[in-house]
């Protein structure tokens, strides 16, 4: 885990050849968090508000996408649905 000041950077792991920024919190039943796209879009922007509610029962892993957020921008990279 990763302490930061700015409760968007929580975890990181590498994912393919770039770092992803994610939160994983509370125990339990997994459930994966897909944020939508738009300027600014993060994990944390989409789902502050209903990951400490989800996580009271459940896992809850949340993602910032290839490209958005806190997760890295790799150069050349073709923004796809298999990105």
């Amino acid at each position: 885990m990763n302490i930061s000041v700015n409760p968007e950077i929580v975890n990181s792991i590498k994912t393919g050849n770039f770092l992803t920024n994610y939160h994983d919190v509370g125990e339990g039943f997994p459930v994966v968090m897909v944020h939508g796209s738009g300027p600014g879009v993060t994990a944390w922007a989409n789902w502050r508000l209903v990951m400490p509610e989800l996580a009271k029962d459940r896992r809850v892993i949340a993602p910032d996408m290839l490209g958005f957020g806190y997760t890295e921008r790799p150069e050349g990279v073709t923004y796809s649905k298999e990105h």
